[in-house]
């Protein structure tokens, strides 16, 4: 972009599927295991860019944050292993 102004600009913009019928999973993305390398992520932002999610995030195993935050003022530090985030409401239970 040379000029001008851009209201939103998306790297990936994904879509709902469109058309009758069911659909028992739908995953807007699905990563696979990744297993080669001596360590990965699945998905790795880089710098201090903020995050955000729109719906509940779903935890499966531990987590560890260097800092989480939410909209109920929880702020934690450390590694987590029981908690949930359901509108941006983070409860730790440990």
């Amino acid at each position: 972009m040379s000029a001008g102004t851009v209201i939103n600009s998306y790297g990936m913009y994904i879509s709902e599927v469109a058309g009758a019928g069911a659909i028992t999973n739908n995953y807007g993305i699905y990563i696979e295991n990744l297993s080669k390398g001596s360590g990965g992520y699945a998905i790795k932002t880089a710098g201090v860019t903020p995050s955000s999610f729109g719906g509940a995030v779903d935890v499966v195993g531990a987590f560890t944050a260097g800092t989480i935050q939410a909209d109920n003022g929880f702020t934690g530090t450390g590694a987590y292993t029981n908690f949930t985030i359901v509108g941006g409401v983070i409860t730790a239970a440990s």
